[in-house]
């Protein structure tokens, strides 16, 4: 599945790449959804998004300074230099992952980008698990 830049955070990121607007900073944060969403759009807002609430599930923050940029032939390449790894003390399904410029879940906080799993969804069993991601972001 493709990365998609909701409406509602279009402006924000937009801004921080233009460098417009300040990075936040605690960074960014990847989160994982449970809602069974078989295709994000650009209008997906937050409230259509349930996060996991396993209690052993935190967001991530993700440090600038991580990404590493390559460039080969027509394709450049951002990838975080690290595994995010979720973990989960019981069952869950999860079917993709959304990026926040905020840790809280306030009005401030938008969805930069979002993406369902291709295998989605990811079955966590009643005994618990991990789900480890490379983030990366390929421009063609």
């Amino acid at each position: 599945m493709s990365l998609i830049a909701p409406v509602e955070g279009e402006a924000n990121l937009l801004g921080y790449m233009l460098g417009e607007t300040a990075i936040p900073a605690g960074g960014f944060y990847y989160r994982l959804y449970t809602a069974p969403i078989s295709s994000p759009t650009e209008t997906i807002v937050r409230t259509d998004l349930t996060e996991v609430t396993d209690y052993l599930y935190a967001p991530i923050q993700l440090t600038p300074a991580n990404w590493v940029i390559t460039e080969a032939s027509d394709i450049t390449t951002a990838e975080y230099n690290m595994d995010l790894s979720f973990y989960f003390g019981g069952a869950s399904s999860v079917y993709g992952y959304y990026v926040t410029n905020n840790i809280l879940d306030n009005a401030s906080t938008t969805i930069l980008w979002i993406e369902r799993f291709n295998a989605a969804p990811f079955s966590i069993p009643s005994g618990g698990g991990t789900i480890t991601i490379t983030p990366r972001i390929t421009l063609e």
